[in-house]
């Protein structure tokens, strides 16, 4: 048997707490590796930290994700982004490829924090096409247009401050 020190608790063998795993030879829960959410033992992971990916075809350590990247895919040639972190939105026009994510979207995309394909809130958005008729834009429709694009004129007086 284990004795208990002051302030740790008894669990069940696959109930060790987040970046632990139970050593059957010390009867302990341990640390995973660095950057490690789950474990199987004390030399490989199972499932990285938010910003870091499992590399599964070398010595399954957690490599970290580019800048804004929640969730990437660090094993393939591009590093492409999963899921952005808050504040990101997910870029997939500048290089279709490589999904990256950046602070601020490009020129005829706005910043949609309405991602229907995820909804943990900590996560971020996409950068979503302004309408045809905008050539930049603060949001769907005509109507937020900042600019428009050939052969479309820009009415200040339309309902929220701006159309083409």
């Amino acid at each position: 048997p284990v004795t208990k020190a002051p302030g740790t608790y008894c669990v069940f063998d696959d109930q060790c707490w987040n970046n632990r795993w139970p050593d059957t030879e010390s009867s302990r829960c341990e640390t995973c590796i660095e950057n490690c959410k789950r474990c199987s033992d004390g030399t490989t992971c199972d499932e990285c930290d938010y910003g870091f990916d499992l590399d599964t075809e070398a010595d399954r350590r957690c490599e970290p994700c580019n800048e804004g990247c929640a969730h990437c895919n660090a094993a393939s040639v591009s590093d492409s982004c999963v899921d952005c972190k808050m504040g990101y939105y997910m870029d997939a026009v500048t290089d279709p490829a490589e999904h990256t994510c950046v602070e601020d979207c490009p020129k005829g995309y706005w910043e949609d924090d309405t991602n229907p394909n995820h909804s943990d809130p900590l996560l971020g958005g996409l950068c979503t096409a302004c309408d045809p008729a905008c050539a930049a834009c603060e949001g769907p429709g005509n109507e937020p247009c900042q600019e428009c694009n050939p052969g479309w004129y820009l009415d200040e007086l339309a309902v929220n401050g701006g159309g083409c």
